[in-house]
């Protein structure tokens, strides 16, 4: 008598679970390097930045003429006053700086406020 050593055909499931782990496998190993890759750019620190700030408890929350002590400055180089905290209003230069270069195209004067403009012109 002959003996048959051949083995039984696999059922299709079985060949079906196989396939669905190598997806699965296949596709975890893909999200591993695109988080890799977006670490690597700098995007998964800018992540860990925005959830850290997001994290600390706001310095001032209110109405803004509660700040007595605060002065708001158009210019880097303004005077600080004493005693007092001051505010760089950086979108004020932007503004200054389209009205001088788009639509006076010079240098602005301002009468009564000549210290000021010539600090604003020049940054």
């Amino acid at each position: 008598m002959e003996s048959h050593d051949t083995a039984a055909p696999q059922p299709e499931s079985h060949s079906r679970t196989v396939r669905h782990r190598r997806l699965f496998v296949g596709g975890a190993v893909v999200l591993a390097l695109i988080v890799v890759v977006f670490w690597t750019a700098g995007r998964g620190r800018q992540l860990v930045q925005r959830v850290q700030y997001a994290r600390t408890a706001a310095t001032f929350s209110g109405d803004s003429q509660k700040l007595k002590q605060t002065v708001i400055v158009p210019t880097l180089d303004s005077p600080c006053p004493p005693g007092k905290n001051v505010i760089w209003c950086s979108s004020f230069q932007l503004a200054w700086n389209e009205l001088r270069d788009n639509v006076i195209g010079e240098p602005l004067q301002v009468i009564g406020a000549e210290e000021i403009a010539t600090r604003l012109n020049a940054a």
